[in-house]
């Protein structure tokens, strides 16, 4: 009947989470008939538990001006259709599950002001066509699973004031051209994959007050213009892998509150002239390679436990505070170990290349791996940074059955129980060698063997570590070291050449994890580090269980079925680098039939993906879920074959119980 409202101008359905708890929250779909208000200037719909897509309709309203969506559960892609709304300067559609790639037609939004699509699940690149939108003064972008690099097109949008694409998967370099844009105020870029160096023209943005460059993996020097921009306030550049000492010219700010500087690999003195900044209340240093000692000026801004973690005496009368050259490579301060994970069996090993002798330590089950030499031609570096490798998921053997009953299969423990041996051996290539089985094995960091996917051109040192799978399995591979921050690559095929499946680690860490669900065939595992030129010891575990057993159950028919969300099962699709548990549901359908499934639960909030084929490699036919539900259900046709159920949570690493239904109707 709303759509019967041709004079409404504004529609306002939003739910104020503090004064209502949800008790008013709507529920359902965004009505089609919508579009038919031919008079509408506003529409916001947020705070609520809708479900479904938005209706392509709404790119009737051409007197729309604003329109916002926000954090109302919303699924499916961005219709191309709302590009037809000429007179919209906002849009809004933050936090949702939105997916798919952005609409490049969003380009034709020619008095678009404001565009926020953060907090969803969006995909592909940036379009370059965003660039045309001229009157466009915040792009808010962060918090998806963008890839690609920054488009160097954005250096037209002359108004924009505010950037922020943070927590994406976006590489290359930060494009020069942002430096021209002289009403920027805050870039925020955070926690991506940004190579390169920082663009020295960005110290011609006179109206910037924060820069947000950290968690990428920028290299090269800072920029001493950055100490020049009279409003900056906010500096943060940790967690990258910069070099060279810290410009003396950072000084001359008259503005800066918060410079974060930690966990790169700047050398030589503390500069002195940063006590001159009045302003600076918070500086942190720590996870470099400083020498000298630290002005006492930065006592206060840096605080009594940053000073410990720089690990240098404070300056006295006595004590200059001059720059001291040291040498590129060395090694970083020694971190506390990671304490080994339960689930990952600690095995007897001998290291790959042995001066003293590791003790054993105590086995605690069956054995299952041997780490055994093979021949394997020796890969030259690569020196460029590698192309994004889009992880792929298993699709194991599915149990097809002609009649029509639930019968969940019991899911045993992904945990062996039995006592592996580890052994290493040399090889006719010193720097690869061979698992076969769960297990532990300690090693070193040397300048004999380096990695093969460097972030750029310094040396990275590491070992490779092949394996090969029978079955689709779920693959937990644990790099620790005391000596250095770890950095572990997944890559495909056998050998030291093949893409890249799977990558992490952080500066100052300990320890790099990755779990993932894998087919049948050869892998290898890259083990390196943070920093460059970083030597020292460290310890590589290793476990694989079958997939199937662990986490996938066929059901063939109406009902329902108990579970339990684990960190021993995850999700095939998750939405962005963070671990999504999840259980896995095949069935068969000899005919068309109407499927409705319902995962409900009071643990969390439930999220569904409905696969083709049987097994978790499956496209994706339809999803949904929203936060702060208790159930999320999935209703349509199904022409016969094989589907899986992933049963999986809306925020990560969420345990809990939780009901699966299943009826399926046939016509």
């Amino acid at each position: 009947e709303l759509g019967n409202l041709d004079r409404l101008k504004h529609l306002n359905l939003h739910n104020d989470y503090d004064c209502f708890k949800r008790s008013l929250s709507l529920t359902g779909e965004i009505p089609s008939a919508l579009g038919n208000l031919a008079n509408l200037n506003s529409l916001a719909i947020w705070n609520n538990d809708l479900t479904g897509e938005i209706p392509a309709e709404l790119g009737n309203l051409a007197k729309l001006e604003r329109l916002t969506l926000y954090r109302t559960g919303l699924t499916g892609e961005i219709p191309s259709a709302l590009g037809n709304l000429a007179n919209l300067t906002k849009l809004h559609l933050r936090w949702n599950s939105l997916t798919g790639e952005i609409p490049s037609e969003l380009s034709n939004l020619a008095k678009l002001e404001i565009l926020n699509l953060s907090g969803n699940r969006l995909t592909g690149e940036i379009p370059a066509e965003l660039g045309n939108l001229s009157n466009l003064t915040e792009l808010w972008l962060y918090a998806n699973q963008l890839t690609g690099t920054i488009p160097t097109e954005l250096g037209n949008l002359a108004k924009l004031k505010h950037l922020y694409v943070t927590n994406n998967q976006l590489r290359g370099a930060i494009p020069s051209v942002l430096g021209n844009l002289a009403k920027l105020e805050s870039i925020h870029l955070t926690d991506n994959r940004l190579t390169g160096e920082i663009p020295s023209e960005l110290g011609n943005l006179a109206k910037l007050r924060g820069l947000h460059l950290d968690d990428n993996q920028l290299t090269g020097e800072i920029p001493p213009g950055l100490g020049s921009l009279p409003i900056l306030y906010e500096l943060h550049l940790n967690g990258n892998r910069l070099t060279g000492a810290i410009p003396p010219e950072l000084g001359d700010s008259p503005s800066f509150a918060e410079v974060r500087l930690h966990d790169n690999q700047l050398t030589g003195a503390i500069p002195p002239e940063l006590g001159n900044i009045a302003s600076l209340g918070e500086l942190t240093l720590r996870g470099n390679q400083f020498t000298g000692c630290i002005p006492a000026s930065l006592r206060e801004p840096l605080g009594n436990w940053e000073i410990q973690r720089i690990g240098l005496p404070i300056c006295d009368s006595t004590t200059a505070a001059t720059p001291t050259s040291t040498p590129t490579s060395a090694p970083r301060p020694s971190a506390t170990p990671v304490a080994t994970p339960t689930s990952i069996p600690t095995l007897t090993a001998t290291p790959v290349q042995s001066k003293t002798p590791v003790p054993t330590p105590t086995p605690t089950a069956t054995p299952a791996i041997v780490i055994e030499p093979t021949p394997s031609p020796t890969a030259t570096p690569e020196t460029s940074e590698p192309p994004v490798a889009t992880p792929t998921t298993p699709t194991p053997t599915a149990t097809a059955t002609p009649a029509i009953v639930i019968e969940p299969t019991p899911s045993p423990s992904p945990t062996p129980t039995a006592t592996p041996t580890s052994v290493v051996t040399a090889t006719d290539n010193p720097c690869i060698h061979r698992l076969t089985g769960s297990g532990s094995a300690n090693g070193s960091w040397t300048s004999a063997c380096l990695t093969a996917n460097p972030p750029n051109t310094r040396d990275y040192y590491a070992r490779f570590y092949t394996f090969t799978l029978d079955a689709a399995s779920e693959v937990t591979i644990t790099l620790s070291s005391a000596d250095a921050a770890p950095y572990l690559y997944l890559l495909d095929g056998e050998g030291t050449a093949g893409a890249i499946k799977r990558e992490t680690g952080r500066a100052n860490a300990s320890a790099a994890t990755i779990t993932e669900t894998l087919q049948p065939g050869s892998y290898t595992i890259d083990a390196t580090t943070y920093y460059a030129g970083t030597s020292g010891d460290f310890t590589l575990e290793f476990t694989a269980v079958p997939a199937p057993a662990a986490c996938i159950e066929t059901l063939s028919g109406n009902g329902s079925v108990n579970g339990a969300w684990t960190a021993g099962c995850l999700s095939a699709n998750p939405p962005n680098a963070r671990p999504y548990y999840a259980r896995f549901y095949t069935f068969t359908l000899d005919a068309a039939s109407e499927v409705t499934i319902t995962l409900s639960s009071n643990d969390a909030a439930p999220y569904l993906y409905l696969l083709n084929g049987a097994g978790t490699g499956g496209a994706i036919e339809r999803e949904t879920g929203s936060a702060n539900a208790s159930a999320a259900t999935i209703t349509m046709t199904l022409q016969p074959g094989a589907y899986t159920i992933e049963a999986t949570t809306y925020y990560s690493e969420t345990a809990g119980d939780f009901t699966l239904e299943l009826e399926i109707a046939q016509p």
